[in-house]
Formats: structure tokens, C-alpha cells, sequence
């Protein structure tokens, strides 16, 4: 059986994304921590325990909400082009050519 090399058709592009993404969502993450934070301080002052309570829950699941679903998508991403690089399915037609389809959305960019 021959192997694919590994290097093959794995874009520095999309690996870069990937980081970007992340790094915009910890910055994301970490100012709705602070804004949290500081509603939840505002709250406890002005209004009563029970309320800040659930503002302090609602606040909670929001952010483990969207922490979980972007850690997923960046995960599913980042596997994608492993299985795309390591064993050549964009080769293949498959369920793969789908995303492999968005994968190189970028370098198909051209004017007319």
C-alpha cells in the first residue's frame, strides 16, 4: 500500500484559520467572563440575592454553551484536514468531498 505523504494537500491557510478562530474566541469568552462577572457585582448590590442568582446561572450555561460548541467545530475542523492530509480521501468521491469543498473555498477566488 502505498501512503500519501504527509505534507499533501494540507494548507498552512486553513491551519491558520483554525488559530485565529480560537484565539478570537478565548478573547470572546474571557470579555463575557468579565461582563459577567461585573452584572452579576451590579446585581448582588442593587437587586436582590435571588435574582443575581439567576442571572448568574443563565450567564453560566450561556458561556458553556458557546466555549463548547466553537471548541467542537475547531475540533471536527482541525481532524477533517488530518484525515484529508494523512489519507488522501479528497481523492475519493465521498462524504469528505463536502467539506473538503469549503475547505478550498479560498483558493478558488478568482476575478473575471
Amino acid at each position: 500500500m502505498l501512503r500519501h505523504p504527509l505534507p499533501c494537500h494540507l494548507e498552512k491557510h486553513s491551519l491558520n484559520q483554525v488559530a485565529t478562530t480560537l484565539q478570537s474566541t478565548v478573547v470572546v469568552v474571557v470579555v463575557v467572563v468579565v461582563v459577567v462577572v461585573v452584572v452579576v457585582v451590579v446585581v448582588k448590590v442593587v437587586v436582590v440575592r435571588a435574582a443575581a442568582v439567576v442571572v448568574v446561572a443563565a450567564a453560566v450555561v450561556v458561556v458553556v454553551v458557546v466555549v463548547v460548541v466553537v471548541v467542537v467545530v475547531a475540533v471536527v475542523f482541525f481532524l477533517l484536514l488530518l484525515l484529508k492530509c494523512t489519507f488522501g480521501f479528497s481523492h475519493r468521491p465521498s462524504f469528505y468531498s463536502y467539506f473538503n469543498f469549503f475547505l478550498t473555498i479560498p483558493s478558488q477566488e478568482k476575478v473575471h
